[in-house]
Parts: C-alpha cells; structure tokens; sequence
C-alpha cells in the first residue's frame, strides 16, 4: 500500500461549459467506454459523486454533488481531475474505471495494460482525501467492467483477461492488506463484456458475453468465501448482458440479434421463467434494484434518441417508459452508468450518460436524478395510479386511462359578435375560483383580416363556471370604445396568458402574476406582469426573454423559448431553491446548437429561484414526440403539481391534418415524464363535424369543484392544417376580409383522481386448432391483485385505509384489501381478504373495514404492503387511488 497526495472537495462552479466543450473522437476510440457501468456513487453524507471522462484531453474528473439533490451537472462541485495529465491517482489516463461508494470509503479501481489499481479514501463535504493504493500486476490485459458493492460492506470488482487468444473472467477485492483475485472462467473464445451481482448470501452472480461465432451469454456463481465457481451455464445467445440479484432471485437480461432483449429470471423454486422483450429501446440493458427490493431494466433506445425502462411487476416486466429525451440531433452512446441512490431524505436511481453529434463529433455528459418514491401512512397525498411506481405486484391487472366527461353547455358563450376583438379566437382560458366567484383571463382575436389585427387579453366573471359575463373594464379602447372587457392595450398584441394567484409573495400588489406573450416591441417576447386585483395589470411588463434588443435577449435557437406558454406556478415539490418556479410550453429548438432541422415541437420547461429570472432547463425538451405513440409533435401541454407528483395533459399531434387531442402522463419531478397508455387520448376529439373536432388545447390549471375535476379547453372544428387551408379557400386574399376559422371554449370534467385506473384484465382469446365451431374460446379473468410497496407504518393505529373506487356493477364486482407485513411477507392477523368487507358500491372516498372495524390499531409491523383484490369484468370495478387518513 502507498500513500497519494491529499485533495481539498470544496468550491463551486459551473461545470457545464466544461463538459460540453467539444471532443474530438477517433475511429480507434470506442464511444460507449465514455461512460463505464460504475461511474456513480452514493457518499456517506447522501452526496453523489461521479467519475465523467474530460471532454477535452486524456482525462478523468470526479465530480460530487453539493447537496443530496442534485438535478443537473450544474449541481455539481468543481471538477478534480483524478487521472490523465495533472491527476491526483495518476499522470496516466487508464483505459477503463469503476468505482464504488462503501460507507464512507470511495472506491477507485482502474485498469490498463496488464496492471490493475485500487484507491480508497474517505471523501467528505469541504475536507481532504487522503488516498491509498494498492495494484495487481497481470501478464494478460486487462479490463475492468464494474465495481459491486456487498450487503456485508465489501466491494468486488469484475474485469476480463486477455493473453493472446486465451481470455478470460475474473472478480477481485481487497482483503488483507492485499488486492486478492478469483478466476471464474478461461476460454479461447473472445470475452465481450462481463458483469456482476451479490445477493444477501454474498455470493457474487457473474455474467458476461462470449463469442465463438455468435455471441452467447454464460452465468457463474462464485463463493466469495473460499473462491470456489459453481453453476457454470449456457444462458442463450446474446451480447451485452447484465445480471441482478434481488432476495433468492437473479434476474439476467441480454440484447439480441433482431433488436430485442432478452429476460430471464430464477426464484428460490428454481424454476427459469424467460421473457421477450420488443419495444423501441434494446441497446445495452442495465439492471438495479431500487430501495423497495423492485428491478428495474433500462437501455438505450435502438434510434438512439432516449433511455427507457421497465419495472419487474411480479410476473415479468412491465411496459417501457421513456425517461430521458435527447434533444435535437444528439445521440445516445451506448454507454451509461445507474445506481439505486438510497439515501435519508430520499431515493432515486442516478443515470450518467453520454450524448453525441457525429458531426463535429461533439460530446456531453449528462447527469438525471429519477425520483423514486416513498410512502407513510402519516402521508397527506393519496396514490394515483398513473407512473405506478407505488405498485410492486399486479396479477391479471390492466391500467386504463380515464376519459373526461363533456359539458352539455358546451361550446361556452365566449365569442363576441363579428367584428368584435374575440369573435374567431376566445380561448386559452385561465380560471381561478375565489368563493363563489369563478374568475377567466382569456384570449381573443377578431374575424377581420386587417393589417393590424391582434391578439388581445381580456376578462369574464360567473357564478357557475358555465354562464360568463364580460364586465365592461373602460381600461382599454376598441373601434372608438372603452366599453370593452381589454386588461391590456389592443396594439400590445398580448396572448397566451397564464395567470396565478401567489398568496405567498409578502408584496400585494403582485398578488396576481401573469406570464404572456406580447409584439408591442416590434417583436415578440414573453413577459411577466403582476396586478393586485386581476384586472389593473403592470404594462409596459417586465420582459423575461425575446427577440428585442434588451435584458435576456435571445433568438430562436437559444434557450430559453417557449411558445404557447402554458404552465407557470410556484412549486410546492421542488425541494432545490434554485428551480422553485417552473413554467412550461412549446419548444421547436431544444438541443441548441444542433436542433431538429425541422424544428419539431415539443414539451420543455423554464425554471428559476424567482419568477423575475428563469433560465431553459439545460437538458429539454422533457417530452419528446419522437418517443411518443404515433406522435409528429407535441403542441404544448399542461404541467400541474397533484398529489405529490406532476400530472401532465400534453396536445398529441398526429395525422397529415395535424390533428391535436390530449393525452396523459406523469413526473415525479418535474423533468422526467412518462406517458400513461399513450393511446390513449384523456380528451379525444369531438365527433365529426362538431366544433371541437379538429384539434384541442390545454388549460392552464385543473382545479377541484362540486368533486369533479374541471379543466377548460380550445376547440376547433379544422386543425391547424385544414382549418387554415379552410380559410385561404374561401376567397382569394386580396378579397378576403373575415376569417371563417372559430376556436372556441369548452369545459370537461374529471373524477377526483380520476386520470388513470387500475381494473380486471380484457378477455384473452385463446388460439384453437382449425375445428368446426366458430366459437372462439376465451380466458376470462374474474380476480386480479395489487401489491404495492413497502409502506412505512409508523403511526398506523391512528389511520385507516380509504380508496376511490367506481364500480358499474354492484351485484357482481368488488374490492377487498388486506396488510402484509413488509418484512416476513406474512398477512397481518384480522387484515386478511377473508376478513375485508366487500366494498361493491363507487365512491370518491371508501373506508375500508375488516370485519366492521377500520380500526388499524392491530397492526404491529414496522412496514406494511397493502394488497387489493379486486374481482369483476369489463373495466368494474375501477380503483383510482388510495389513502390513509387520521380515523
């Protein structure tokens, strides 16, 4: 062992300028070695570090988060360069590196040549790291594919070996004072990649790819003991594989030939269970077990262009989600790092990956944090069941998105007569509720084609949210007029609204915020305006970003631009100061300097610490069409924080007509979304020919009333394609003096919680051999579960369980639950179905009861997994959320 100089982990800075500078990449230098399996690592103080490869030169850096938060690179500490010229480790760069977290020991492990290098320290916040080594010297080659960290404390690595055609697979750890090495495997054939695993027995799961003529995958079973190799066998074909180990199961997964991937899963029965897995991702598949003892599989999608992944749902896994978008023209490397971040005050599985634009060949490194959640029964939020990251298990189960209910009154009484300023457009319709009084900032724009036709802002009251009066304002003149509804000038050309109420800001006269977008410069910029009571507003405004000469100019092609706005709050979930306002819109130019080159739109977000200063997210968009479901663009999308996630209804855009419906999905921060049964449509169109079948547009807000969820929405009979062509048809354009295309205002309604439901499985027609009959058979499940995971039960005796339930048929579906405990798995004695009471009638708020009694005040486990049976057919019953609540 020797001793290496100390270093100081301390200032900060912008790392984001450095690790996007641009790299030249060489045939000779592999992409996907940019980021190695083991390139994170949870500190013991809940910071993450990172070991990123410099992005200029023959270097490593190691980063460390600042706090337990991190969402970007730009939450990271200044880089120290540990390898390569300048290194603390060494002058020399290695061609491959691991490394793991211990406790409060970091682990480095490095290889090049035929010598292999390990360096601990204790690293914390603001000290020194004084560094120890020790080295393995080899006549074979070298490479190190991953660093395992042990339930017991202790860290192995996996490397392969190489001396002329023989290869070979290998683990090592420290032990004694001494690097000691454990051979698993010689062969003549090519050793591709190798992986490993460690299971509560310490026994450490190796797998890898080796290659004759086709590759083929092979898994060991060393006792990290007393070295001995056992279960050596032939998995199947394949290449780049990975294993997991999770209880008495070991999980394996394998890219395949054609695109797939390839799942196999053994459990203490030994029985082999495989599973195909065809979607869009299929580019070397990664396993990780989160906090709650779940597998989740990512990979790399086969375009290149998004990271997916799926969750290990009891009997196989579940559907692929997306959950990292690549902007513009960048790609994925097929490289990349995840690890289960389990830390005090929250969980997560980190990503580090690298994303590439093949001409100039240009790199960046990009950190995500992807929330995972937990749950008390002390809790205030109810569970949704939309990303369904809350459920464990499902048996003979479906998720189905809801499908909000039309008003009768529909299309509202917005539009003013003909030739008046919201005759075409009334639309973009914002709402708050204040008592009884229901308030609307909408926008509007006239039929006359004039060459100064605007858009303009203006105001409407009710009493019942269906039934609107325009107040004559006098602020603001039209044809001659002050007897208008106008909060802003007409030649302001301000649109696109979004208005809040922030009770929070000390200052009242900024009561009311207001986020819109405005030419009155000459060109169009986006402002932020305030006003005490909604209606007198702060003009000229304070402009936030555009393309007039000023603060924050920019230009399309530079972050941030957004357009239509459409989300703006103050959030309540953020726990990172920096990002606590967020606003979302449409984004055509995201991956700047290497956008789309034909601008596709999409979803991207604009946060800051106040809503005076915003900056782009640096990694949008956050939704990406092009991973979506038959999906050309994404024409913006409501973004509102419920029940301790974000809900989103984005506008699918799809069909040669650019039709645009809404459709559903979920993030757990705000920046990571997945879509729920994409589809799916949340609020499909209109029925042919009606004044809402062309395209759809979101509301600003959703917001509770009479227990219905409300959301006003845009509606046109043409698209943005025929409803424009429509117009251009009618006369020539030196003739034409109106125009015929009308948008609208219509309100939907939800259930309380009503987005997405889980119910019965469909009928499943089984294949017959040709016969006589034409009665197909069909498997008709009646009885399906769901498990969720564990619940931390701590003040449990004082709860009970309530769910929000719909059922269509009383007399034959229902839903009963029953407690586990999380730890012996064992069903809670008096919590049992046999015990449940039936719940057979819909409600919005069911208590649960066993026996009479709701009464948890039996339960003794320190951690609980709530099971629902639910039994019925054809989509009865439907169970929406569940909660706990004090009795």
């Amino acid at each position: 062992m020797r001793q290496i100089q100390t270093l100081t982990i301390g200032g900060i800075v912008s790392v984001w300028m450095m690790l996007t500078a641009s790299q030249v990449v060489t045939a000779a230098e592999p992409r996907d070695w940019l980021v190695a399996a083991s390139s994170i690592a949870r500190l013991a103080d809940d910071r993450i570090a990172l070991m990123v490869p410099a992005a200029r030169g023959n270097q490593r850096q190691l980063l460390i988060s600042r706090d337990a938060h991190p969402v970007t690179l730009l939450d990271f500490e200044q880089p120290i360069i540990m390898f390569g010229e300048g290194g603390v480790l060494s002058a020399r760069n290695p061609r491959c590196v691991a490394m793991a977290a211990a406790g409060d020991t970091l682990h480095v492990i490095a290889s090049s040549g035929g010598k292999l290098s390990w360096y601990t320290a204790a690293v914390t916040g603001g000290g020194a790291a004084k560094w120890s080594s020790w080295s393995l010297e080899s006549e074979s080659d070298l490479e190190v594919d991953e660093a395992i960290v042990t339930p017991a404390g202790g860290v192995w690595v996996v490397y392969r070996e190489q001396l002329g055609q023989d290869c070979g697979v290998a683990a090592a750890t420290l032990r004694d004072g001494r690097i000691t090495r454990m051979p698993i495997v010689r062969t003549q054939a090519a050793i591709l990649s190798a992986r490993g695993a460690v299971g509560d027995d310490e026994a450490l799961q190796i797998v890898w790819a080796e290659s004759e003529l086709a590759p083929r995958v092979r898994l060991a079973r060393l006792d990290t003991g007393n070295g001995e190799v056992a279960q050596v066998r032939t998995v199947g074909d394949g290449n780049a594989p990975d294993v997991l180990r999770v209880g008495q199961t070991t999980f394996v997964v394998s890219e395949q030939s054609d695109g797939s991937m390839l799942a196999e899963w053994t459990g203490p029965d030994a029985v082999r269970h495989v599973q195909e897995l065809r979607g869009r991702a299929g580019v070397r598949p990664t396993l990780v077990a989160d906090e709650h003892g779940v597998a989740w599989l990512f990979a790399v999608g086969l375009d290149r262009r998004a990271m997916y992944y799926r969750r290990f749902l009891g009997d196989g896994f579940g559907p692929e989600c997306e959950c990292n978008p690549v902007p513009g023209v960048w790609q994925l490397s097929g490289g990349f790092s995840a690890q289960p971040i389990s830390g005090k005050s929250a969980a997560s599985i980190a990503l580090l990956e690298a994303r590439f634009v093949e001409e100039p060949n240009e790199y960046r490194y990009i950190f995500a944090n992807l929330p995972v959640p937990r749950y008390s029964v002390t809790d205030s939020r109810r569970v949704l069941f939309l990303d369904m990251l809350e459920v464990a298990r499902i048996d003979n189960v479906q998720q189905k998105v809801a499908t909000a209910v039309r008003s009768e009154a529909n299309p509202l009484k917005l539009n003013g007569p003909s030739g008046w300023y919201d005759c075409a457009y009334a639309g973009y319709v914002n709402v708050i509720v204040e008592g009884d009084k229901f308030r609307m900032w909408y926008n509007g724009r006239s039929d006359e084609i004039t060459p100064d036709r605007k858009f303009v802002m203006c105001y409407a009251e009710s009493t019942d949210g269906i039934h609107w009066t325009k107040p004559e304002l006098g602020l603001y003149e039209y044809k001659g007029t002050k007897k208008t509804n106008l909060i802003f000038p007409y030649e302001s050309g301000a649109c696109e609204p979004i208005v809040i109420r922030d009770d929070d800001d000390p200052d009242s006269s900024r009561r009311y915020k207001m986020v819109l977008e405005a030419s009155y410069e000459g060109a169009t910029c986006v402002y932020l305006s305030w006003s005490a009571d909604g209606i007198h507003w702060q003009w000229p405004a304070h402009r936030l970003w555009g393309k007039a000469a000023g603060r924050n100019q920019t230009s399309k092609g530079f972050h941030p631009w957004l357009e239509p706005l459409l989300s703006f709050f103050r959030d309540p979930l953020e726990k990172n100061e920096n990002y606590r306002w967020k606003m979302y819109g449409q984004d055509a130019y995201a991956g700047y300097p290497y956008p789309l080159p034909l601008r596709t739109r999409n979803l991207s977000l604009v946060h800051g610490a106040t809503p005076y200063d915003m900056f782009g997210y640096i990694e949008n968009p956050v939704l990406d069409p092009r991973t979506g479901h038959e999906e050309d663009q994404i024409h913006g999308g409501l973004v509102q924080p419920y029940e301790g996630m974000y809900v989103c209804l984005y506008q699918h855009w799809w069909d040669r007509d650019w039709k645009v419906d809404l459709r559903l999905a979920a993030s757990r921060d705000g920046i990571h979304f997945t879509r729920v049964q994409p589809q799916t449509a949340v609020l499909p169109l209109g029925p042919d020919g009606s004044w809402d079948s062309g395209m759809l547009c979101t509301p600003n807000f959703l917001f509770a009333r009479d227990g219905k969820l409300w959301l006003y929405y845009r509606g046109s009979i043409g698209t943005l394609a025929t409803g424009r062509a429509i117009a251009k048809m009618q006369k020539s354009p030196h003739e034409q003096k109106y125009d015929p295309w009308t948008m609208m205002t219509g309100l939907a309604r939800l259930r309380i919680d009503g987005f997405a439901f889980v119910t019965i499985a469909p009928m499943q027609y089984l294949p017959q051999p040709m016969r006589t009959t034409e009665v197909p058979d069909y498997r008709v499940p009646t009885m399906g579960t769901v498990t969720t995971i564990p619940i931390n039960a701590e003040g449990i005796a004082r709860q009970s369980l309530h769910v929000n339930l719909e059922n269509f048929a009383p007399g034959f579906a229902w839903v009963r639950a029953q407690l586990r405990d999380a730890d012996s798995e064992q069903v809670i004695a008096g919590y049992s179905f046999e015990d449940c009471d039936p719940l057979r009638q819909g409600s919005p708020d069911h208590v649960v009861s066993w026996r009479g009694s709701p009464k948890l005040d039996s339960v003794t486990a320190k951690r609980v997994r709530v099971e629902f049976q639910l039994h019925g057919a054809l989509d009865s019953p439907q169970l929406y959320s569940f909660w706990f609540a004090e009795l």
